[in-house]
């Protein structure tokens, strides 16, 4: 967009609470943050935006106090602060909520809160709990102190982190990634906390690879590049694909559907399939579906309806009380047993907990499927040079930006990570290929390089079972797909005779 280039000196608003100049931040030869500015005006919600790797957490961070700046100064209210420690920043009156919540499962909502204030005020739980509700009554926060934190859905329990941040001072709150653990009637329940939150006079720093979501909230947008500003437009002037190109320098398509294909035989197929054992997710209750070659079959749904169980159940991880998965190798040939799972690649839910070793290197974790076999190893020994060559393909191939192939894999932006647990999953061409939620948490050119990589594979004979949360995901790449709801299926419908309207029934059960 013209004018908001980031060689442009941009003034912060008189009425800025907050102020970041000239921040810059190097790890090794690595520039995170590079000479960036940035301002958060009173009573609005200003959207930092940019790539996995942009800089934005690096920012965020050294505004929290977490991280310390190589260069630049910080102001609250137009007085330079020193934040060496998240407590100097609590201190100016910065809160953070993470994506990944920082809370204790076993204790209640009272007690967690009581954890991140001062020793006096929480020696009388009591009282603690009741100025608790008051407090998040008055703020349109309503959560029950006595509540035990595991018992809360996931909406909730980052309500919980906006009361704990709020409740010890907060007058400037950061989101980082508030909407990537969130259901869509989750998400619209934040939004009216945002708005609620903005009316009360605070002002918050919001971050969000879901481009829509942050130009819903958003007052103005700031948008990192490789470390460096490239401009801050209003969010009202600008639109989805203005953010996307000023992300990645050019345009970006993530909506294009697939054009039209001839699937081949099935891959696979699911005969009335429940199960009892699921944990933290719904059964399944009579599902029934099949996955031919050539074709992209998605299950749509709301966090917590049996998506998880079901790609347990594809993966060979829950057992069954009825029916059957079968796996056809061939037209003529099921595949029984572990045979199967050689011909299957997984793109899990969580990539760290499932889908990689994050303490271990780059190259560790490309190899783990393949280093038993040659050209990898020969007679038990590993062949090292080979293992580089092959990593070394792989990120060729898939685009995989690293310092190097010992760099630890927990250095990677997402976006890389989700590339190398792609690239170890699909480099040998498996049958079936189980993406569950493989865009989460990532930006929009590593989106757009996932859908690629999906559309290829099913464009080439490949059969692609996706789960998704995401319905414009799921719209855009499937050929078929139903919505599960408390473990139970729709019937088959095709994206081109969807309707938005019957879809959100289904997926809140208000539809059969």
């Amino acid at each position: 967009m013209p004018g908001h280039q980031s060689d442009i000196p941009s003034e912060p608003a008189k009425s800025a609470v907050l102020h970041a100049e000239g921040i810059t931040k190097a790890y090794g030869s690595l520039l995170a943050c590079s000479d960036v500015d940035f301002d958060l005006r009173a009573g609005e919600v200003h959207a930092l935006l940019g790539e996995n790797g942009a800089g934005k957490s690096t920012l965020m961070k050294i505004l929290y106090g977490l991280v310390r700046p190589d260069r630049g100064t910080v102001s609250v209210h137009g007085q330079p602060i020193r934040l060496r420690s998240p407590r100097d920043a609590k201190a100016a009156g910065i809160g953070m909520v993470s994506q990944h919540f920082e809370l204790v499962d076993n204790l209640t909502v009272c007690e967690n809160v009581a954890l991140g204030i001062g020793w006096w005020r929480s020696s009388r739980l009591s009282r603690l709990a009741s100025e608790l509700a008051d407090f998040s009554s008055r703020h349109s926060l309503e959560v029950s102190p006595h509540a035990r934190v595991r018992d809360l859905p996931i909406g909730l329990q980052q309500r919980v982190e906006i009361v704990k941040a709020l409740f010890g001072g907060a007058e400037i709150l950061i989101m980082d990634e508030p909407t990537a653990v969130l259901s869509p009637v989750e998400w619209t329940g934040l939004q009216q906390v945002i708005r609620s939150l903005v009316n009360d006079g605070k002002s918050i720093v919001f971050t969000d690879h879901k481009l829509h979501e942050a130009l819903a909230v958003a007052d103005r947008c700031t948008v990192l590049r490789r470390g460096r500003k490239i401009g801050t437009v209003d969010a009202s002037d600008a639109d989805e694909k203005t953010i996307a190109r000023m992300m990645v320098g050019r345009d970006v398509s993530l909506l294009s559907r697939n054009t039209p294909n001839t699937p081949g035989d099935a891959v696979l197929e699911l005969r009335s399939v429940s199960t009892a054992s699921a944990l933290h997710d719904a059964n399944l209750d009579d599902v029934s579906f099949s996955v031919h070659r050539g074709e992209v079959f998605g299950v749509a749904g709301v966090e917590g309806n049996g998506q998880s169980t079901l790609a347990d159940v594809l993966t060979g991880l829950v057992v069954l009380t009825e029916g059957e998965v079968l796996h056809y190798a061939s037209p003529e040939t099921s595949v029984p047993g572990d045979e199967k799972r050689s011909a299957t690649g997984l793109i899990p839910a969580d990539r760290h907990a499932i889908g990689s070793a994050v303490d271990r290197s780059l190259r560790d974790n490309l190899m783990y499927r393949d280093f038993a076999a040659a050209p990898l190893s020969k007679r038990g020994w590993l062949q090292f040079g080979a293992i580089d060559q092959h990593c070394m393909r792989l990120c060729e191939r898939f685009d995989i930006r690293a310092p190097g192939m010992h760099a630890a894999f927990s250095d990677l932006s997402g976006g890389n990570q989700q590339k190398a647990v792609i690239a170890r999953e699909m480099h040998n061409s498996p049958e079936l290929l189980v993406a569950v939620h493989p865009t989460r948490g990532l930006d929009v050119g590593a989106i757009e390089f996932v859908y690629e990589v999906i559309r290829t594979f099913r464009d080439a004979g490949g059969a692609v079972a996706l789960i998704s949360e995401e319905l414009d995901e799921i719209l855009a790449l499937s050929d078929r797909f139903v919505v599960l709801f408390k473990g139970r299926p729709s019937e088959v419908i095709r994206p081109d005779e969807a309707d938005f309207t019957d879809i959100g029934l289904k997926m809140t059960g208000a539809s059969a």
